[in-house]
């Protein structure tokens, strides 16, 4: 069993496989990543992790940019703009929630 195709499989699938580990409990209640981890760790398997660093503080300034044309965007009528600046911070936010 390979990286690629352990990932590749569900979790009934993944589950499956953990249930033949000896000695390992609770594969019902595990989650995919936790099924992932388990059976890579028992089939020597490595699994690099996929963290993202995010510079918070760039997108905050971001947010503050837009949110500053949004409010000339009103003050000139153009409510296109400002649903697009809405928009777009609503996204932002988003980015920074993950």
């Amino acid at each position: 069993m390979d990286k690629e195709h352990l990932i590749k499989l569900t979790v009934p699938k993944l589950r499956e496989e953990a249930m033949k580990i000896e000695g390992l409990v609770g594969v019902h209640g595990m989650k995919k990543g936790e099924l992932l981890h388990v059976l890579a760790k028992h089939h020597g398997i490595e699994l690099e992790e996929h963290r993202v660093k995010r510079d918070y503080s760039a997108l905050k300034k971001k947010i503050a940019e837009f949110r500053k044309l949004k409010e000339e965007a009103r003050a000139a009528g153009d409510k296109k703009k400002v649903e697009k600046m809405r928009r777009r911070i609503h996204g932002l936010k988003h980015e920074t929630r993950r």
